[in-house]
Parts: C-alpha cells; structure tokens; sequence
C-alpha cells in the first residue's frame, strides 16, 4: 500500500520549483491552491480505502513497506481536509470584497443549492447501491442523508459543514455595504465558532474540529495586505515559530470541544501558506485533481463498496493494492465525466 504515498510524492516533487531569494506573488492563484488540494484530496482517497482493506481481513505484515505505510498513516488525521476550508473561506471573501451585494445575494443558489443539489445526485446513486450491500437503512436515514446530516454510505459531513459555513457568510454579510468588513468577518468568525460549539453537543468530533479554518481563510482575505509584508520580512523566525507551535498543539488532547484541533488546523494552513510562498507545486495531475475536487471527494466511496461486496473480502485482503487501484480509476472516471450530469444553478 506504500506505493500509492510513493506515486503521490513522486507526483508533487515532479514540478516542484523553489523561490530561494524572493517569493511568489501567486501563491493563493488557481492553479496553485488547486494543485495544493490536488494533494490532500488524493491523501482522502487512501485514508477512506484503508477502512475497507482492513474491514476485509487484511493484517499489514512486519516488511519494511508495510512498517513504512502505517507509519506514514499515523501522521494522517483531520488535517488533511483544512486547506480544503482555508481556501473556501479565502475564496468567499475575495469574491465579496470585488463583487459586493451581487455575489452576496448569489450565495443562497450559486453555493448551497448548487452544491445540495449536486451532493443530492450522488446519494441518489448510494441509495441505489445500498440496496445491494448487507448495510440497512431506515427511511429516515434516507431522508437525512440528503442534507448531509446523515450518511448511507456515502461521506457526508464535509458537504454539511462547507454548506452550513457558506448559510453563515450570507447571514453575516446580507446587509454588507461594502465598509466595515472587519466588523462582518467579525461576526462571521463568531457565528462559526457558535456552530462549532453547538456541533460538539450533537455530531463527533471531526464534524466540526477544522470547521474554524473557513473563517481563518476569511480573516486572511481580509488581512492579507495588512499582514503579508510582515510574513515576508521576518519570514524564517514566523515559519519556526508555526512548526514549534504545531509540535505543542499536537501534545494538548483534541476532545476539547475541538477548540485545540481547529488551533492546531489554522496553523497547519498558515505554515502551508508559508510554504507556498517560497515553493511551487505545478504538477497537471494535481491541480486537475484539485479542480475536480468535489466529484473525487464525494464519489470515491462508491467503487469501494462496490467492489468489496462483489469480490469480497478474500479478495480485497488477497490483492488490496489491486483494489485501491481499481477504485482510484473508477473515481477518477468519475470525476472525469462528472461534467455531464452536474448541476449549475
């Protein structure tokens, strides 16, 4: 199973380029935070297969590879979706700040309706493919999973939590005029920490432990001009100062109502965008994985269940390297023709 972190950090060195006495201006460009998300999209992808090898029977052995493997994985946790929320937030906020009112009052349809009706699509096809698994759902959970609230197999609290973030900046910036933007990202911040809060009471803990990064993406919109020619000029003592904080936050326990992950989240995204400051990823695989990340992200677990009912768990513990193959095509099928059947509203 190693191969697959090997290919993907094959993929990422491939086109690196290093900025060694200045910095890239374009470091938050498409193409860039694209390939960025290419990356932990692609991390998603083996951290959602192993579950199922597993779960076949597989026993990782004593070789090299397989030590190697478990202990990459055992670095993977939930920040691997945080630039994902980063860079949404960041994303939002410049749009508000050039286009105003006009993409305000687009939010309710352009985002949360499109991506509802669009995650709809895609359980429509789990429900399809749960009626031939062993798994039982009731009619409510059918109901539920259409709001992402609940899950029938398919992953589900991403597009809940990304929806419920894009309701929060409509609600905080609906009467934005475009002045005092500090005071709406303001509000928009508290109104996420608000959910995060009332999330811990009702959902587990990776439902709402980089939730906060969205709002951090924001404030660096917001911010940037302001804080940048700060991050350039003492660029090397802010970067040691963002890995000894990552290395502290990892020692605090993460049940703290999520307080202590999202922390330890935001400054992983910063010291990401640190680095994408002085290093460039142009790799055409990754930022193409980075611009289908929706189709990957939400479609990925359908060959895996496919495929582990049919062959079964024989085969999955037998040839696991062929099965995560196989599910990585399918998906990336997936993605590929997912154009023809999305929903622009």
């Amino acid at each position: 199973m190693i191969i697959f972190y090997i290919l993907l950090g094959l993929l990422v060195i491939s086109r690196v380029r290093l900025q060694a006495n200045n910095f890239y201006t374009d470091y938050l460009s498409f193409d860039t935070t694209n390939a960025i998300k290419g990356i932990f999209i692609a991390l998603v992808f083996i951290n959602h297969a192993i579950p199922y090898v597993l779960n076949s029977g597989y026993v990782f052995d004593d070789s090299f590879a397989s030590k190697l493997f478990l202990v990459t994985n055992s670095f993977i946790g939930q920040w691997i979706v945080a630039m994902f929320l980063f860079y949404s937030g960041y994303g939002v906020m410049e749009s508000i700040q050039k286009k105003g009112h006009d993409y305000i009052s687009s939010l309710p349809r352009k985002r949360i309706l499109t991506t509802l009706v669009n995650f709809d699509i895609a359980v429509a096809l789990f429900a399809i493919v749960s009626l031939f698994t062993p798994n039982k759902y009731t009619i409510k959970d059918y109901l539920l999973s259409l709001t992402g609230w609940e899950s029938i197999g398919n992953s589900n609290w991403y597009i809940f939590v990304i929806m419920l973030c894009y309701l929060l900046t409509y609600l905080s910036f609906r009467n934005y005029k475009g002045k005092n933007i500090y005071l709406y990202a303001g509000a928009l911040g508290c109104l996420i920490l608000f959910s995060v809060t009332l999330l811990s009471f009702l959902k587990p803990s990776w439902w709402y432990d980089t939730m906060l990064c969205f709002a951090a993406g924001g404030f660096y919109s917001v911010l940037r001009k302001h804080i940048e020619p700060y991050l350039k000029r003492y660029y090397w003592p802010i970067l040691i100062i963002l890995v000894l904080s990552l290395l502290c936050l990892s020692k605090i326990p993460f049940s703290i109502k999520g307080l202590v992950c999202n922390a330890f989240c935001i400054v992983f995204c910063l010291l990401i965008i640190m680095l994408s400051m002085k290093i460039k990823i142009n790799n055409a695989v990754l930022i193409w994985a980075g611009k289908n990340l929706f189709p990957l992200y939400i479609y990925q677990r359908i060959p895996m269940i496919i495929l582990s009912s049919i062959c079964g768990g024989a085969f999955v513990a037998t040839y696991p390297v062929l099965y995560t193959a196989v599910c990585l095509l399918v998906t990336l099928l997936f993605a590929y023709f997912y154009k023809y059947w999305s929903v622009k509203l």
